[in-house]
Order: C-alpha cells, then structure tokens, then sequence
C-alpha cells in the first residue's frame, strides 16, 4: 500500500511540474520586444568570413512583428555600417524565425531562432544556402547609457581572424572609469604568438542609444578601435572590431 501511495504521488508531482513546465515555455511574438544588442560570425555567400556586431528594436504584432535597427559588418576584413529591418514569428515552442534584409539589398536573410529566458536572450543561425551565421541578441535591459552608466570592472574575450595574417584569441579585464578613460591587461595569442598580461590604455564613448566606441593601445603595439553595444542592464557588452583586415568580435562582462 505504501509503494502505490508513494508511486501516485510521484506521478502526480512529475504531471505537476511537467505542465509547468509547459506553460512556462509558452512564448509567442510578444516573447520579443524592445532594444536587443546582437552578435554573429561565420561566412558570407562567397564563403569569406563576416562578423557583425549590432543592435535592434522589435516591435510585436498580429501574425508577425517587426524590427529594424543597425549593425557593423566585417566581411573578410572590409568594414560597412548598414541600417536593416525584418519581421518575425515566435511559436509557443519558443522556437520561430525571422527574415531580414539589408537596406539597398534586393536579398533577405532567413534565420531560426529560439527563445532564452523568457526572450532576454535570442539564439539564432542563417538557414540560407551557401552561407553559414551564428548569433545570439541580448536584451538592453535597463541601463544608464552614459560614460558613467558603464563605470565598471570587464573581464573580456575577443575572437576571430586579421586577413593576411592568422586567427586572434585574447582573454583579459578592462575598467572604465566613467569619465572616458579605460585601462587593462590581456593575453592570449595573436597568429600563433603566445602574449601574457600585456598593459592596455585608451578611451571610450557611449552614445545615448547605448551604442558606443572605444580605442585601446597595448603596451608596444598599435591602436585598435572597437564598436559596441551595451545589453544586459549594462552588465554585457558585445563588440567588433573596426580597423581593416580584422574579422574580430567580443565579448566584455562585468
């Protein structure tokens, strides 16, 4: 009698936080809205590598919602600012898809995309043949977007290629200090050269819209120059690279 009492009341908490489960997944086109920064690298249709770093505003609607927004582009090391807009559906899965298309372009672009944490994240691919692209948005989230708002303590990661040259990986901290100043240290390869705790100086600037850009020097090196999107209430900031011949993005994290 106790392992049957023992065995319903299993069943019925599993149906339990199964239909839970359920309907806490249930999203729709209002799971995304508002101002996202995004993300995204891999190749174009000619097969050269694209990075982008950008940020969107969705709007929901009634079977689709829309957005429009702006992002940078590095394909194969040519670096573009063009401005795009799309529509999207979101199924109660959490699963949906999004069609996009660059201003002055006569193509769109075709994405799957899921649902994360209640839309505060967005992962994404390019189902387009011939191409390969994989991302992810962030939402803004509340944030202060000011050279103060972002005063803070980074750790950071930065990924890619220079053209010509060879693949990149760093990893290090990076403080802004509110007024426009910023300081650090990375280490990490740089075309198969081993760099350690090298010291980095510069500056940065956010713009009102929570976009915003940045120039840093390592110790011996040359300037590198940075655009980026705030998200994440301010805790995250994705970046790319903007200096010719690199294919660069990154990741900062307070």
């Amino acid at each position: 009698m106790f392992s049957r009492t023992l065995a319903f009341a299993s069943m019925l908490l599993i149906t339990v936080i199964g239909s839970s489960a359920v309907a806490a997944a249930a999203c729709s086109n209002s799971s995304i809205s508002g101002v996202y920064g995004f993300s995204t690298s891999g190749t174009d249709g000619d097969g050269l590598s694209q990075a982008v770093v950008g940020q969107f505003t969705a709007t929901p609607g009634s079977p689709s919602g829309s957005l429009s927004g702006t992002e940078t582009v590095s394909t194969n090391g040519t670096i573009g600012a063009v401005s795009f807009s799309g529509t999207y559906q979101v199924s109660g899965n959490c699963t949906g898809q999004v069609t996009v298309k660059v201003s002055g372009s006569k193509n769109a672009a075709h994405l799957r995309l899921v649902i994360v944490s209640g839309g505060a994240e967005i992962d994404f691919v390019n189902t387009d043949p011939g191409q390969t692209g994989l991302g992810y948005a962030l939402a803004q989230g509340n944030v202060i977007c000011t050279d103060l708002g972002v005063k803070a303590n980074y750790g950071f990661q930065d990924t890619g290629l220079v053209v010509g040259s060879g693949a990149i990986a760093l990893t290090g901290r990076l403080t802004f200090d509110g007024n426009g100043a910023a300081k650090g240290s990375e280490s990490g390869t740089q075309a198969g050269v081993a760099v350690t705790n090298v010291p980095l100086s510069g500056s940065y600037s956010i713009n009102s819209d929570c976009t915003g850009s940045a120039i840093l020097t390592p110790q011996g090196g040359v300037a590198t120059n940075f655009n980026f999107v705030v998200v994440n209430g301010g805790k995250t900031l994705l970046a790319i690279d903007t200096d010719a011949t690199t294919v660069i993005t990154g990741t900062l994290k307070r």
